[in-house]
């Protein structure tokens, strides 16, 4: 049997025996605590990290401890007793008695250049301690033990158990950056109609543009990217063509002032949340639209999943990405999302592995993490979710026009004649304010020439100017 011990100071070594053995044989065997340490009651064992749990009695059996193989063992330093005054007087009294008696029998005190510098009492021979050694980084510990010692067959122990510092403890991120996803009715309403429509015989994706405040991302609009999804998953288009219209569409949302942030999806109804090719999918997302809103506001960006129930109603759930996760996408620890299972609720890790660490000299590659202490290479996508409150409202951009890349109801030239001759909106800029007939729009008018104008008027939200009269002269044109 095996057990990881985690020493005070961070470090982690191995300790080898069996489950009849008790925890005490196997700590001193491996040299992990002194005869000193136990007499003194300096070092205490725990099963949890942060050894809130009942402290575990070290001369029990380790079967008997509900410890095993490959378990954590977690050692804390018991902090040393600071002495009350009266103790502190009691001191100086016996160094005044201790003085005397060596000036009676003649002798003198021992120089202090001759006595051997006191050994800290919450330690042995084989361990060291945060009571008396400087903290250091994970960098330099492992950069201290491979100066040390390094064998051409293979690394040392203190090398391996500096390694165990770099790799992933998967931990849940109770709280993120947002609280409230807030999300245009209309917008919503016809991402799920669609849906509806085709019976979710295609699954569908798109990009959320929008704003983002403190606690709160708001969604404006939904662009859907070229796609070819199977009645099982989404997947979006990558060709050169495919790439140029979402360029246009991102382009057309930075001049109307929103921001990507997010991604929207939908499913079928299955037992897991969301699957190891979603996570995937919304991480990459996430990273690339990293350098577009800024380190500041990346974190806010969020998952919206569409699904139907057995009852036949449509739900929508509002999820944020760990901190982690991100981090272990952009490190290489997981498959690629084509290497992903579509329906899975487990996220595989990649099979080559990834760098744990590397010099000019070496690299140290793993190819698993640790999940409530248990080395895996698939790990549950819940530990990377966060819950978000979801609402709905009217934002000032409308989802009336045909939305674009659908095989059912094209956009057409005559929609624009539609929307321009409305009842419902008497106003010019109203009419026009649709994320999907400007997109179109840019298909027809230079993103740099005329539709920057009519741009402009949607972003503020105003009737055009006497020289801004022709933009409705030129749409009736093009729609005539």
């Amino acid at each position: 049997m095996i057990l990881r011990i985690k020493k005070p100071d961070g470090s982690t070594i191995r300790g080898s025996g069996s489950g009849l053995d008790s925890l005490l044989s196997l700590l001193l065997d491996s040299q992990v605590v002194s005869d000193e340490d136990i007499t003194l009651g300096a070092i205490k064992a725990y099963k949890d990290p942060k050894g809130q749990a009942e402290e575990m009695i070290m001369e029990k059996k380790i079967s008997d401890l509900g410890l095993s193989n490959g378990d954590f063992v977690y050692l804390k330093s018991k902090a040393p007793k600071v002495q009350n005054d009266t103790e502190m007087n009691g001191d100086v009294a016996r160094a005044a008695t201790e003085s005397m008696k060596e000036s009676v029998s003649g002798s003198a005190p021992e120089s202090s250049s001759s006595k051997k510098k006191a050994k800290c009492k919450f330690h042995g021979p084989q361990m060291v301690c945060t009571s008396c050694t400087v903290s250091e980084t994970k960098e330099d510990r492992l950069k201290q033990a491979l100066k040390d010692v390094w064998t051409d067959g293979g690394m040392s122990m203190a090398v391996s158990s500096a390694l165990e510092a770099f790799r992933f403890i998967i931990k849940r991120q109770e709280e993120g950056r947002t609280k409230v996803a807030v999300v245009d009715n209309e917008a919503a309403f016809e991402f799920q109609s669609y849906l509806s429509k085709i019976q979710f015989q295609q699954q569908r994706c798109g990009v959320l543009y929008g704003t983002i405040e403190k606690e709160e991302t708001n969604v404006l609009a939904i662009y859907e990217p070229p796609q070819e999804g199977t009645d099982k998953v989404y997947s979006i288009q990558t060709n050169p063509g495919a790439l140029q219209l979402s360029r246009r569409a991102a382009s057309l949302s930075r001049q109307l002032g929103l921001l990507p942030v997010g991604l929207i999806f939908s499913h079928r109804t299955r037992n897991a949340v969301l699957s190891g090719y979603d996570i995937v999918s919304a991480a990459k997302l996430q990273v690339e639209f990293l350098d577009e809103v800024g380190e500041s506001d990346a974190d806010a960006f969020i998952i919206l999943t569409v699904s139907p129930s057995e009852d036949g109603s449509i739900h929508f759930n509002s999820y944020q990405l760990s901190n982690q996760c991100i981090e272990m996408y952009r490190r290489g620890v997981f498959a690629p999302a084509e290497m992903q299972r579509r329906n899975s609720g487990k996220v595989k890790t990649h099979p080559e592995g990834w760098v744990l660490y590397q010099d000019k000299d070496r690299t140290f590659t793993h190819d698993k993490v640790l999940v409530e202490n248990a080395e895996t290479d698939s790990i549950p996508t819940e530990f990377f979710l966060i819950n978000v409150a979801i609402k709905s409202h009217k934002s000032w951009l409308r989802t009336k026009f045909p939305v674009e890349n659908r095989e059912i109801a094209p956009q057409l030239i005559e929609d624009v004649a539609k929307n321009l001759n409305s009842s419902e909106e008497p106003r010019f800029v109203r009419r026009i304010s649709d994320f999907h007939l400007l997109n179109f729009l840019s298909g027809f008018m230079d993103l740099s020439g005329e539709l920057p104008g009519l741009i402009d008027i949607v972003r503020e939200q105003r009737d055009p100017t006497a020289q801004e009269s022709g933009y409705q002269i030129i749409l009736e044109a093009l729609v005539s």
